[in-house]
C-alpha cells in the first residue's frame, strides 16, 4: 500500500495514452515544487482511491484535491495553479474562457487523442527520479 500525502493533489491520467503521458512528462519537469502527484487510471492508486463511478467517468484526466474531483478543462486549469512561475496566471486566464468552449475543445482532444497521438501497450514505469511523484 502506497502512503499518499493527503495535502497534495493527485492528477489521474490515462496510462496508455501517449498524449497523457507526454503531458505528465512536461508537468514533472515544470513542477519544481513537487506540488502534484500523478497516477495512471489503470494503476493501483486509482483502483484504491477512486470509486468505480469516477473511474468510468474519466475521459483522460481528473484532478483530485481536498477530496474534490475536477474534470475536463477545469482539471487542466486547476493543475496549472499548483505549478510555479507563470503557470498559475495561465490557469487564471484560462478560467476566463467560458466553460462550454473550454470543455468543447477538451472533449474533441479527449475523443481523438488515441487516433492522433497513439497509445502504449503498457503503462509507464516511473524512473528513480520520478518515483516520489508517480504513484503506482
Amino acid at each position: 500500500m502506497t502512503k499518499i500525502d493527503p495535502n497534495k493533489p493527485i492528477l489521474y491520467f490515462d496510462g496508455v495514452c501517449v498524449l497523457c503521458n507526454k503531458t505528465v512528462d512536461i508537468l514533472l519537469k515544470i513542477d519544481s515544487r513537487h506540488a502534484l502527484r500523478f497516477a495512471a487510471l489503470q494503476g493501483e492508486t486509482a483502483v484504491e482511491k477512486l470509486d468505480s463511478e469516477i473511474r468510468e467517468r474519466m475521459d483522460s484526466m481528473v484532478l483530485v484535491e481536498d477530496e474534490c474531483a475536477f474534470y475536463k478543462s477545469e482539471a487542466v486549469l486547476k493543475t496549472l495553479f499548483h505549478l510555479g512561475g507563470i503557470w498559475p496566471l495561465m490557469g487564471r486566464l484560462g478560467m476566463l474562457i467560458p466553460e462550454i468552449v473550454r470543455d468543447g475543445i477538451y472533449n474533441w482532444v479527449a475523443k481523438n487523442r488515441i487516433r492522433i497521438f497513439g497509445s502504449r501497450k503498457q503503462c509507464r514505469v516511473p524512473t528513480e527520479q520520478d518515483k516520489h511523484q508517480l504513484l503506482p
